[in-house]
């Protein structure tokens, strides 16, 4: 038999044993988005079972930026960016040990 609880399954045999899975993070609905004259806000949503070990690692335009998700997961951070300027943005969620999510990743276009 398997249950769920939220991103961990465990899995629980005829002798009673039980093997918690810890997945990945993951990074959803990952964009950027043009708050005023040149200025912007990329954000985006964690999904993870400990949301308190979890950091964000912006690179590419905003390398070296690191954000940490509120408890309900979302994330964001403000940047400036010229018009016609264009900006490489990823992140990647991290796990305190060390498990981390595949590559969000974004191209923008100042205007």
């Amino acid at each position: 038999m398997a249950t769920a609880d939220g991103d961990a399954i465990a899995v629980i045999t005829a002798g009673n044993r039980t093997v918690a899975v810890d997945f990945p993070p993951q990074i959803v609905n990952f964009a950027a988005t043009k708050v005023s004259a040149n200025a912007w806000v990329v954000s985006g949503t964690v999904i993870d079972d400990n949301m308190a070990a979890i950091t964000v690692q912006l690179g590419g335009y905003l390398q070296g930026v690191n954000v940490y998700p509120a408890a309900d997961g979302s994330f964001s951070y403000g940047f400036y960016l010229a018009p016609g300027q264009g900006a490489y943005i990823a992140a990647l969620a991290i796990e305190s040990d060390g498990a981390h999510s595949q590559p969000a990743e974004i191209y923008v276009v100042g205007y």
